[in-house]
């Protein structure tokens, strides 16, 4: 399929035949060498043969970051069962939908949500098995074979590895199906993008079940790099950069931010640290220049979706120029050019390349990776993907030199602390609230987040409500951080002939005096 390799499973196989004794990844206290890590993996691909899971069958994983997350990863694919990701910050009625919509036959999760799962099990009577990685894991691997297992028949290039959510306009989660021969071809061109090589050491912080971190931790196993897992807290991993001598870290601006604001922040020795790669959202360019004089290391920026499989563009550390000539040092601003293997253009309504130097258009991109289609979902995969091109819905312009800027947005999505947010899916509880006629939700600026989401409401008539009411009637019903941060009572909404609610008017005076307005 990819070299010598069958699918995804086998990268943890040849690894452990090449690399067997050195240290694949380390978690805590654990430190598991690729020959271990290959056969915990294959334990679990034999243990969930003997469950009665398929070749074709889903596991739905609902947990922190943990090397038993990436023994489950990768087990699985070696027979075939595809993982679906859930956000382990959801709500329970969205662990729900995942795990319906995914078809899940399983799910791991950590007994922290063994409630939720509990109650989301009783509604999915697909789901055979719940396996609580704290109580159940080593109990499910014990007495399995470390070999390499047979699937029930040969995984094909286009089989399904990982089902990751991303919400959508309509507000109902997505599954955007990555498959196993995109994935390989991808996380050889993201590997590259992002300047990672054999005999590094990187911190991995972002959550597995999103796209950065699923990139990340498969882009480290590919090329057999070591992977040291946390969970973000900004103090830990800033120890660990030390105590590990790390050479890389992947954040999001808003992680960057935390990392700086920790008042000891100079006192960590972070000397062995090369790159930190940044990525999820837009980086206002005074936090990116407070960054590049405060680290040690260079900085690398990537723009890719969930759609793409992490395709897109790398701003290389060579590009960031803080003085010097304007053309580069306004180059901060941008996200870099296509990167290797990968086309990006940015269209007009007619689909016709913009002219560099200002149009602003909707950025397009092409890889062998991209997404064929979101399950279950095929009016929607045939709006974003046309003719093997995703459609991001990301506007803006290139340069000369062919540097992407973004500017805005086509739809209306929120990225706060690189998590993207839907208005939709927001909207749709808010239209709950007994009180509440109609509503829009829209992202304004926050120094800490990027964006914050702030619900636009119309009451009906005769009724009351307050801000503080109304966001709490949302925590109920949704992920914390998806939840109004304010709340605004409007009279009416603003709308287009056709009835559209007018969201860049309600936006326009808090993003006033901002060049972007995402």
């Amino acid at each position: 399929m990819f070299g010598d390799l069958r699918h995804v499973g086998d990268l943890l196989t040849r690894n452990a035949r090449r690399q067997g004794p050195e240290i694949g990844l380390i978690d805590g206290d654990d430190r598991l060498t690729w020959e271990r890590l290959n056969h915990r993996a294959n334990q679990f691909a034999h243990a969930l043969r003997v469950a009665g899971l398929h070749y074709g069958e889903t596991l739905a994983i609902y947990a922190l970051n943990s090397h038993q997350w990436v023994e489950a990863l990768f087990g699985a694919a070696k027979v075939g069962v595809a993982v679906a990701t859930v956000n382990y910050r959801s709500a329970e009625r969205e662990v729900e939908h995942v795990v319906r919509d995914s078809g899940a036959a399983a799910i791991l999760f950590n007994e922290t949500y063994r409630a939720i799962v509990d109650a989301v099990c009783q509604s999915c009577p697909k789901v055979r098995r719940k396996l609580s990685i704290e109580q159940d894991f080593e109990a499910f691997l014990a007495g399995q074979p470390a070999s390499d297992p047979e699937p029930e028949r040969p995984i094909l290039p286009d089989d399904p590895l990982l089902i990751i959510y991303t919400s959508g306009t309509t507000g109902r989660p997505k599954g955007a199906v990555w498959w196993h021969y995109g994935t390989l071809a991808n996380m050889f061109s993201f590997a590259h993008a992002i300047g990672i090589r054999y005999g590094m050491k990187l911190v991995l912080p972002a959550p597995l079940y999103a796209t950065g971190g699923a990139a990340m931790v498969l882009s480290t196993v590919f090329c057999g790099c070591t992977g040291v897992l946390v969970n973000f807290e900004a103090r830990r991993v800033l120890q660990l950069l030390y105590s590990e001598r790390a050479d890389y870290i992947n954040l999001v601006p808003a992680t960057i931010n935390f990392c700086l604001n920790v008042p000891e922040f100079r006192d960590y020795d972070l000397s062995s640290l090369r790159t930190i790669l940044y990525s999820g959202s837009v980086m206002p360019v005074p936090l990116l220049r407070r960054a590049l004089q405060s680290f040690p290391c260079g900085f690398r920026q990537i723009f890719g979706m969930t759609e793409t499989c992490a395709a897109g563009t790398v701003l290389e550390p060579w590009e960031h120029v803080l003085e010097g000539e304007e053309e580069w040092v306004r180059r901060l601003a941008s996200c870099g050019r296509e990167y290797l293997n990968v086309r990006v253009r940015v269209v007009n309504d007619r689909d016709e390349n913009v002219q560099p130097g200002g149009e602003v258009g909707e950025l397009v991109v092409y890889s062998e990776g991209n997404i064929r289609t979101y399950l279950n979902r095929p009016e929607a995969s045939s709006k974003t993907i046309r003719n093997g091109w995703i459609y991001t819905g990301d506007c803006g312009w290139v340069d000369e030199d062919r540097f992407i800027y973004i500017t805005d947005r086509k739809i209306d999505m929120i990225v706060s602390g690189g998590f993207n947010l839907y208005p939709a899916e927001i909207e749709n509880v808010l239209a709950e609230h007994p009180a509440i006629l109609e509503s829009a939700v829209i992202g304004v600026p926050d120094e800490k987040w990027g964006e914050t989401v702030k619900a636009l409401v119309v009451l009906k008539p005769g009724t009351e409500s307050t801000a503080q009411e109304i966001m709490q009637f949302c925590a109920g019903r949704m992920a914390s951080f998806k939840k109004p941060r304010s709340v605004e009572f409007l009279n009416a909404l603003p709308r287009n002939m056709s009835g559209k609610v007018l969201k860049n008017a309600l936006r326009e005076k808090y993003w006033r005096g901002y060049e972007r307005k995402i």
